[in-house]
């Protein structure tokens, strides 16, 4: 008996060892990159390196907000990305914070969201690019800009515990 829960608590640790969290990249930099690539090759490289996985964007400007797109009860949201201006089309995710937050939403709110890149489309000729990012958890309202100097998480997220000062 002993020997069989020495063995499963062995089995159990080199099991739970190889579980590995999907990592989150930053969708600032990764809109950044994108316009900053020289050609449509160099785009189309961030674009394959990037698409499906999971970023973090901070400080997207609302600049429309559409109810009832994808589909009724949900938000499509436009934002402008401040480092590349580029255009970042949310799709809110059927989650019920992240409703509850797009509906208190106005034009120039600024936010923090996570979600999986599905596209980039070049714009028209004095367009930007617009990003399509699916399933978006919007986190929380977030400043329009970065704080000089360290910024602590309960500075931006209401939810967050406060830091001992």
């Amino acid at each position: 008996m002993r020997k069989t829960v020495t063995l499963s608590l062995i089995l159990w640790s080199v099991w739970s060892m190889t579980i590995h969290a999907e990592a989150v990249r930053n969708g600032n930099e990764t809109a950044l990159a994108y316009i900053e690539a020289a050609d449509a090759k160099g785009r189309q490289a961030v674009l394959k390196r990037t698409s499906d996985m999971l970023h973090t964007f901070r400080y997207l400007r609302v600049t429309r907000i559409i109810k009832d797109q994808p589909e009724p009860g949900l938000y499509r949201i436009e934002t402008i990305e401040p480092s590349s201006d580029m255009i970042v089309v949310l799709d809110v995710a059927k989650r019920k914070l992240s409703i509850e937050l797009a509906a208190t939403l106005v034009l120039g709110d600024c936010l923090n969201v996570q979600g999986r890149i599905r596209k980039i489309v070049d714009g028209a000729k004095d367009e930007p690019p617009r990003m399509l990012v699916e399933s978006a958890n919007l986190r929380f309202k977030d400043r329009s800009a970065p704080k000089a100097g360290a910024e602590t998480l309960d500075e931006v997220d209401p939810r967050a515990v406060k830091t001992a000062k």
